[in-house]
């Protein structure tokens, strides 16, 4: 297990309290799973500290700016996947799920890829706080209407790969 999926597994259930914690704190998780579990620094655009309303701020907290600055600025962008079979198949352990409203283009929910059994995904994430659950049992329209009011696709995240 690498160190982001042991720091994952720590604070899944549970906030870290050297954090604050936020109604939806998806992205907070994911970006302390990089921070503390990956090693890797704060910068001038990724920090929590940085001050509320901040880039550097919303990029720590914000799916969208986080997808941005990740995907974007760091060059992290993953595959865009679809279907559920998609997601199987590209994503890995240490990688994120980003989810896209496909009706307004807006990001809404990050998952981090905690392990993968037998071709299939397993997420743990804040907002729903839920550890190694595996993507295909929670994977269907009730679930993305109760959870997060859009249709299925997601978006992979190559940020943090196993070691």
């Amino acid at each position: 297990m690498c160190w982001a999926q042991k720091y994952a597994a720590d604070y899944a259930m549970v906030n870290n309290y050297k954090y604050p914690e936020y109604g939806s704190d998806c992205t907070n998780y994911a970006s302390q799973i990089i921070h503390e579990g990956g090693g890797l620094p704060t910068t001038s655009q990724w920090n929590i500290w940085a001050g509320t309303g901040t880039l550097a701020w919303k990029s720590w907290v914000n799916v969208g700016a986080f997808c941005t600055y990740w995907g974007e600025v760091r060059g992290n962008i993953g595959n865009t996947c679809s279907t559920l079979a998609k997601v199987n198949q590209y994503a890995e352990p240490g990688d994120f799920l980003v989810w896209r409203n496909q009706a307004t283009l807006e990001y809404e929910h990050t998952q981090f890829v905690q392990s993968k059994t037998n071709g299939e995904v397993y997420c743990s994430q804040h907002s729903m706080p839920y550890y190694n659950k595996r993507l295909n049992s929670r994977y269907n329209r009730k679930f993305i209407q109760r959870e997060h009011s859009l249709s299925a696709r997601l978006y992979i995240e190559r940020i943090i790969k196993n070691s």
